[in-house]
């Protein structure tokens, strides 16, 4: 199990949109058990569906990141990695 170092709250996200011109990007992430589980919206409320999601570990930054996208409820999930 890697452990991930805390920065900003947690984690460090990225989160790349084609639609992040028109809107704010926001996360809520916290940690439960071995796993980093969130909820992209957008700065309307809406929730950010499919947008890409990558966790960084800053520990190892030559390794590469975890990536994911948010499902349809705007929620990804990072097992094996706790903050």
């Amino acid at each position: 199990m890697r452990k991930i170092k805390p920065i900003c709250a947690g984690l460090l996200l990225s989160l790349v949109s084609l639609a992040v011109h028109a809107h704010g990007l926001l996360v809520s992430v916290k940690g439960e058990g071995n796993s980093i589980v969130g909820t992209v919206y957008y700065s309307d409320g809406a929730l950010a569906v499919g947008e890409f999601v990558q966790l960084i570990d800053t520990d190892a930054p030559s390794e590469p990141p975890r990536t994911g996208n948010a499902d349809s409820d705007g929620r990804f999930r990072f097992d094996d990695a706790t903050v």
